[in-house]
């Protein structure tokens, strides 16, 4: 396992050195609202097993 870490990184260190950093801002802001959709998903199906019921549409 520690050997797969290490081929990880050194391949990794290789795509870091060639990528832009606009990229990576990018690619932050994109997995924080990936983030944020899942914790939004999280926090409404708690709020559906405590028994709170969230308004439809149209009832």
């Amino acid at each position: 396992m520690i050997l797969l870490d290490l081929v990880c990184i050194l391949l990794l260190e290789r795509v870091l050195r060639a990528t832009h950093h606009a990229t990576f801002e990018l690619l932050g802001r994109l997995l924080g609202l990936l983030l944020a959709a899942v914790s939004i998903d999280l926090v409404l199906d708690g709020l559906a097993v405590l028994g709170v019921r969230l308004s439809e549409h149209g009832h």
